[in-house]
């Protein structure tokens, strides 16, 4: 937390944690949602992708290894501006938060990291649904650039279409941000590794695990919402969804239960390195903007 009267540095710590840990994770990223949106069991023989390993070959061989960063710009408008408010808004909604239950730091950090991913999942989403189109995008381009798809999806679809998918995110956003931002504090006060950058690191790592687990059915069903309507630029098999509920229903019928957790092994790899990375970089430049 930055020190009292050096709020405003958690914004800034925030972006830059943010764009610098999108760089690293946006692979893991590319192949979490073209998972997501893989209805066929890779299995299928009719599956684009048989797996993580043959979803990278196919990819590299395809659309070469700048693919790997398809959406890399929205991604990243999304990850700083995310990054930016989440960071920011935490310390204003923890001190407001420790008022009300000043007896149980824990909690207070939980609630407070619940909010403050809420405001920013809100706030940041339009770039959200602009990545995970870019991404699906295999064979056919219908988006030039994130501008291009920033005003062609309100243009075509109204501007609700650049909200699909946002109760599943909230759903899940608040007790994933809570448990993030619970854990990581919780390990923080125990202080078993001695040395503080690898402390941060684990400690970041091990909370962004768990959140990710907690939330990865929410977050299938946000991508699936979110490219309702954009069908004909998508590999394999599509079905309609007429909403939250309707989606759940539908993947649980037509794909069962296992469905919910495809994209499990790069999306948790994802977590554990892209959180650690964050509160890593984040404790790092509040150190240094708090030692100005």
């Amino acid at each position: 937390e930055p020190k009292d009267g050096k709020e405003a540095h958690s914004f800034v710590a925030g972006a830059v944690s943010g764009f610098t840990t999108r760089v690293v994770v946006s692979p893991l990223d590319l192949m979490k949602i073209r998972a997501q949106l893989q209805q066929e069991k890779k299995s299928d023989p009719l599956a684009k992708y048989h797996g993580f390993r043959h979803m990278a070959r196919t990819v590299l061989k395809d659309e070469g290894i700048g693919a790997f960063w398809k959406g890399f710009l929205p991604a990243q408008a999304l990850w700083v501006s995310y990054g930016f408010v989440q960071f920011g808004v935490y310390p204003f909604i923890l001190s407001e938060t420790r008022r009300v239950v000043s007896a149980d730091q824990h909690l207070s950090k939980f609630v407070a990291g619940g909010f403050s991913s809420s405001v920013a999942t809100t706030i940041t989403f339009p770039f959200d649904t602009v990545r995970t189109r870019m991404v699906a995008q295999v064979d056919k381009k219908v988006y030039r650039s994130m501008f291009h798809a920033l005003r062609l999806i309100p243009q075509q679809e109204g501007i609700l279409a650049m909200y699909k998918g946002l109760i599943p995110a909230l759903v899940s956003v608040f007790p994933g941000g809570a448990l993030q931002f619970g854990i990581y504090g919780w390990l923080t006060s125990f202080a078993i590794l001695k040395v503080p950058a690898l402390a941060t690191m684990m400690n970041g790592m091990i909370a962004g695990t768990v959140a990710k687990v907690v939330l990865l059915p929410m977050d299938l069903v946000k991508k699936r919402l979110q490219v309702q309507g954009f069908e004909s630029v998508r590999i394999g098999q599509h079905t309609s969804y007429s909403g939250f509920m309707d989606c759940i229903a539908k993947v649980l019928q037509e794909e069962g239960v296992f469905a919910f957790f495809k994209g499990g092994g790069p999306s948790v790899a994802k977590a554990a390195v892209g959180t650690a990375l964050s509160f890593t970089i984040y404790e790092s430049m509040i150190t240094l903007l708090d030692s100005f």
